[in-house]
């Protein structure tokens, strides 16, 4: 497929452009990171794929609306099963079915008016 194509084609199915629709897949990984895990700012931009905090930072304000470190004191601290804490390495029970993680019982509310993934609320 030529990358006039992609492009247009994926614009048809997200109405965005790729690279926004990118920007905004990595601010999504960036939250979910923010919500499930206790890394630093800097390693959160560097696992999302933005690269250093700055951008980070940059990004996450713009399409969320609150700083990073604000969105996350909206949650409380990761769950530390086993006494391994909350850092994201491999062997961490964050997600799925672990205590506090994405989409199990107990998912921590968001801030006020958004979901957790920082989109507004449609009230349902």
């Amino acid at each position: 497929m030529s990358p006039r194509t992609f492009h247009r084609r994926l614009r048809e199915a997200t109405g965005t452009t790729p690279m926004r629709w990118l920007l905004q897949q990595r601010v999504a990984r960036a939250q979910s990171l923010l919500e499930s895990t206790d890394l630093p700012v800097e390693q959160v931009g560097e696992r999302s794929g933005l690269g250093t905090a700055a951008n980070l930072r940059r990004h996450f304000t713009r399409l969320v609306g609150v700083s990073p470190t604000a969105y996350r004191r909206s949650f409380p601290p990761p769950a530390d099963p086993g006494g391994r804490g909350g850092t994201g390495r491999p062997g961490d029970r964050v997600g799925p079915g672990a205590p506090g993680g994405r989409g199990g019982p107990g998912r921590p509310a968001g801030p006020p008016g958004l979901t957790p993934s920082g989109r507004p609320s449609t009230g349902r």
